[in-house]
């Protein structure tokens, strides 16, 4: 297979790519995989054991309790670590409760997490006064990430094939990013995510589409973590800044 020369060639490649998985061939096999294939050490983050994350839910008082008894066995229960939803109830969902996302399809549980409670926040889209239960998970084995935060471009760039990886790898964290909307198609972001796994990443590293400076860690395998606590949070606000924008600065990321 005849290889990418330069950024323009991978620009329209990628743009093929793209396309093909999600509207011709769900297994079309770009050639820009071998670049990613040939390169995987360059992008790979070290997680040692014991390193924590964030996950939160919507919290709904009806799925602790269904009775005033219940209710006020658990009001005064105030020596449990989960304050929240329960261990189990904290984590990702078992396979067949598991509903189609960014990078898994239904049937497949992944765990998504965040480095810092601020980003769960954002995360979950809540309104005012709503209440969350975010939960505390700790990596129970040190784990390698494939990082689409930092892509060490001082050491990649000095050659051609290194500008490319680093430019690929910049396309790809940007499908990761982009804000999802209900019914959008997932089917690349899955089957990049799938790839990665094939390479031997436990997990991916990007960028919150929601809060500028925060982190995704989308575990593989959610029994890779394990939760030690949960608390309850109110949302007292929300904030949203905005500014003018061109027409010639929106992306069809959909062509």
């Amino acid at each position: 297979m005849k290889r990418i020369n330069n950024l323009k060639e991978l620009s329209n490649e990628f743009l093929k790519w793209k396309n093909k998985v999600n509207k011709v061939n769900r297994y079309y096999e770009s050639k820009l995989l071998d670049l990613l294939y040939d390169n995987c050490e360059l992008f790979g983050y070290e997680i040692p054991k014991r390193s924590n994350f964030f996950r939160g839910r919507i919290f709904d008082i009806e799925e602790v309790v269904s009775t005033n008894n219940q209710y006020e066995e658990w009001r005064n229960d105030t020596l449990t670590n989960f304050q929240g939803y329960s261990k189990n109830d904290s984590g990702a969902p078992p396979a067949k409760y598991a509903i189609e996302n960014r990078l898994n399809g239904k049937g497949i549980s992944y765990l998504y997490t965040c480095k810092d409670v601020n980003t769960v926040v954002y995360e979950l889209r809540p309104t005012i006064n709503e209440k969350i239960s975010i939960a505390e998970f700790v990596a129970k084995k040190d784990l390698l990430f494939a990082d689409l935060t930092n892509f060490k471009a001082n050491q990649m760039e000095r050659d051609m094939e290194s500008q490319l990886l680093t430019d690929l790898l910049r396309k790809i964290a940007e499908e990761f990013s982009i804000p999802h909307n209900i019914g959008h198609n997932y089917s690349f972001t899955q089957y990049l995510a799938g790839h990665f796994a094939n390479m031997g990443f436990d997990g991916i590293i990007f960028k919150s589409s929601l809060d500028s400076k925060g982190e995704n860690y989308v575990f593989f395998n959610p029994k890779d973590c394990e939760a030690i606590r949960s608390d309850l949070y109110i949302v007292n606000g929300i904030s949203i800044t905005h500014n003018p924008i061109a027409r010639q600065d929106i992306k069809y990321y959909d062509e």
